[in-house]
């Protein structure tokens, strides 16, 4: 793994914690089915699918 793949990698985790501890917030606040709550969990799974590419990125299928 080169060391910007791994920057990158490490940025999204980070990225991907602040999301979720969004979504919980947000959720709590408001309930499961508030616009905000929606957008937030669409965010999460846009970062959680390219955290998965990035990953997995250089494996063979």
């Amino acid at each position: 793994m080169t060391q910007g793949k791994t920057t990158s990698l490490n940025t999204l985790k980070q990225e991907i914690n602040y999301a979720r501890q969004r979504l919980e917030t947000l959720w709590k606040i408001r309930g499961c089915t508030d616009p905000d709550v929606l957008k937030a969990s669409m965010e999460l799974d846009l970062l959680l699918n390219e955290y998965h590419r990035l990953s997995h990125k250089d494996r063979p299928c």
